[in-house]
């Protein structure tokens, strides 16, 4: 009986030795979780060398890679990104054909995720002028570089692209409303802020040129000359041509009264009478001349008279 028994258990033991003779066994993998969206390196070691080892996807949406141990008892992979929950199925397989497989799990990393502040300069923005969007980490306030940024105007998508190397995106709106602006950043919570922006106010400029020309030099002439010319001929000699023809007979009877003597006054002077007798004579003297001179104007137009 006793025999029988040692008998069993060699039996097991031989067939537990040839189970494990028989797989290329993997020792351990590490790690055995990964976080979704970070890059990890994964380094599995092996119970023997010259073993090829895969890393096949089973729902974490990585690519499928593998590798040779060559002589090492040891195969690292490294910057293998999970893109969602699930495992990733690590397979070995020997140079003798004996396999060997072990599981990596994928794990959310939603409940690691941190926030991130947003502000956005100047306080009170208008259209046509520049906004600065920053974004920080809300624990250590570094800059959160290479965040997307999303920016909605009336549910259609007026901006977008991705912060700098300081955190910051810059856009100027040309219409006024209120923007609204979505911030997302691997292992960071999504955060989204409105921003109102107001028409600005428009501003014309026009140029005016004036030019002004200020002689240095102002020459003024005035010129008056007031020439006044009176000539006036006084002639010296004045001279009188009277031109009587007397007939050679011509009677005159000229009868003179003479006055009565006027008696001048005693004391000195010319009396009336003398100016009477001066008037008297003017007067014989004209008649003598008209008389003349009628006589010559009949002498010229009948010839001579005969008596």
């Amino acid at each position: 009986m006793n025999v029988r028994k040692l008998t069993i258990c060699l039996v097991v033991l031989g067939l537990f030795v040839l189970i494990n003779s028989a797989n290329a066994a993997i020792k351990k993998v590490e790690p055995s979780v990964i976080n979704v969206g970070e890059s990890a390196d994964i380094t599995i070691e092996l119970d023997r060398n010259e073993t090829t080892v895969r890393l096949i996807d089973d729902g974490c949406g990585i690519s499928d890679v593998s590798d040779y141990s060559d002589n090492e008892t040891t195969v690292t992979f490294s910057g293998i990104v999970a893109l969602k929950t699930g495992y990733i199925k690590v397979y070995a397989n020997d140079s003798s054909g004996d396999t060997d497989t072990a599981w990596i799990y994928c794990a959310s990393t939603r409940r690691s995720r941190r926030h991130m502040d947003v502000t956005y300069t100047p306080a009170e923005p208008v259209t046509n002028e520049v906004i600065i969007i920053t974004v920080l980490d809300s624990r250590t306030d570094d800059p959160v570089e290479e965040a997307e940024i999303d920016i909605f105007l009336n549910g259609n998508k007026v901006a977008y692209g991705l912060t700098n190397e300081s955190g910051q995106f810059t856009f100027t709106p040309t219409t006024a409303g209120d923007y609204s602006v979505t911030i997302d950043r691997r292992n960071y919570y999504q955060e989204e802020i409105v921003i109102p922006v107001t028409a600005g106010v428009t501003t014309t400029t026009v140029e005016t040129t004036v030019e002004t020309t200020i002689p240095t030099t102002v020459e003024t002439t005035v010129e008056t000359t007031v020439e006044t010319t009176v000539e006036t001929t006084i002639p010296t000699t004045v001279e009188t041509t009277v031109e009587t023809t007397i007939p050679t007979t011509v009677e005159t009877t000229v009868e003179t009264t003479t006055p009565p003597e006027t008696t001048t006054p005693s004391g000195g002077g010319i009396g009336g009478g003398t100016i009477l007798l001066i008037i008297v004579g003017i007067i014989v003297i004209v008649v003598v001349i008209f008389v003349v001179t009628k006589g010559k104007g009949t002498s010229g137009e009948g010839g001579e008279t005969t008596k």
